[in-house]
C-alpha cells in the first residue's frame, strides 16, 4: 500500500477510536532575506518529528497506577498584556486547538508568563 493509502486507513481507524490526529508538516525554506526558516514540531531542535501528531484519551485503570504516561502539552506564547480578541480569526483558531487538546486530556493554553505556563501544566498552586 502506498503511504497515502496507509494514511487514509489509519486516519479512519483513529477516528473510530476517538484519537485526534493532525498533519505535522516539517521542513524549511529560505525567506526573502536569505534566512533559513524551519517549520513543524521540533524544527528548532532539528528533529524529524512524526508526520501526524495527536491525542489519545486514556482512562487510567488500576493496572496503570504507577506508570508514567506522556501528556500532550501545547503552549501558545503571547506578549505580556495580551488580551484574547474573539473577533480575531487566528486567535479563535488557536483557542479551538487549545480547547481540543484540553478536552482530550492534554494540557494547553495561552501563556504570557512563567506563571501562566505553570497554570497550564498544573504545576504547584497555580
Amino acid at each position: 500500500m502506498r503511504e497515502s493509502a496507509v494514511t487514509s486507513h489509519i486516519r479512519l481507524a483513529a477516528a473510530q477510536l476517538n484519537v485526534t490526529l493532525w498533519r505535522n508538516n516539517c521542513g524549511g525554506f529560505y525567506d526573502d532575506k536569505g534566512r533559513f526558516v524551519r517549520y513543524g514540531l521540533g524544527s528548532e531542535a532539528k528533529l524529524a518529528s512524526s508526520d501526524w501528531i495527536g491525542i489519545r484519551p486514556t482512562l487510567i485503570t488500576p493496572e496503570m497506577v504507577g506508570s508514567v504516561l506522556g501528556v500532550f502539552t501545547a503552549v501558545e506564547m503571547k506578549q505580556e498584556g495580551w488580551k484574547f480578541n474573539s473577533n480575531d480569526k487566528h486567535q479563535l483558531q488557536q483557542k479551538h486547538f487549545i480547547d481540543i487538546v484540553n478536552a482530550n486530556g492534554g494540557m494547553a493554553g495561552f501563556a504570557q508568563s512563567v506563571d501562566d505556563f505553570y497554570r497550564i501544566i498544573r504545576y504547584g498552586n497555580n
